[in-house]
């Protein structure tokens, strides 16, 4: 179920709760996709590759080797950013469609080569949501694009309410962080030049953070 978030910096992404069938203490499972990059048509390539075809071999490997009982073996699918290479409706309606027969809860955050008003216009603002509550999980989902830029960066909005979320989380949950871009360098000239700007800023909020047990990211490939 979702539950409207207050703040009116937030453009209406909400909470999204997911039941969790495990016992208390045991382990929930997350998969994660990104940079799909798929194109206005299937068949259309990125760097020699077809990118239908690629997502559609990891799909069919999540098919074989995370499936138990005729069902995906997972409580929740992260898209972490560029599922269109050019943010067009055509690749989001196509993406729902892949994903569909998975039938588990999905959340996915936009990338530099996404548009997000349109990604919301196509799937509904319910498929971006700020927050993941998945059993003693709290998921925060920051929107590190920025419009126009291959680069990343947060901002003041999604900076603040991380914090809002930091201060108001219980004290005994398990907090992971999901965003498109890399908030370090991994080694690249050119990836560096694009990890996320106010990277020092991010890390101030999380610093001394007890709860942080994960930081997830797309953009590297």
């Amino acid at each position: 179920m979702f539950e409207s978030e207050n703040s009116q910096q937030n453009l209406g992404r909400q909470t999204l709760t997911v039941p969790v069938s495990a016992r208390p203490g045991s382990s929930v499972r997350v998969l994660q996709i990104t940079d799909c990059h798929l194109g206005e048509r299937a068949g259309e390539q990125l760097a020699g590759m077809d990118t239908d075809a690629s997502l559609d071999y990891v799909l069919e490997l999540l098919r074989r080797e995370q499936y138990k009982d005729g069902r995906l073996a997972a409580d929740l699918l992260l898209a972490t950013g560029d599922l269109s290479n050019h943010g067009t409706a055509a690749a989001y309606k196509r993406l729902t469609e892949k994903l569909r027969g998975f039938n588990v809860p999905t959340a996915w955050l936009p990338g530099n080569h996404d548009t997000r008003d349109l990604m919301i216009d196509t799937v509904g603002i319910d498929r971006l949501p700020r927050l993941v509550r998945l059993g003693n999980w709290a998921i925060c989902m920051l929107d590190s694009a920025v419009p126009g830029q291959v680069g990343g960066e947060l901002g003041p909005t999604e900076l603040n309410e991380l914090a809002l979320e930091l201060r108001s989380l219980p004290a005994d949950c398990h907090i992971m962080v999901c965003l498109h871009h890399q908030p370090v360098p991994v080694g690249s000239a050119w990836l560096d030049q694009q990890q996320v700007a106010d990277a020092d800023k991010f890390f101030a909020l999380l610093k001394g953070e007890q709860r942080l047990r994960a930081i997830l990211w797309g953009h590297v490939h």
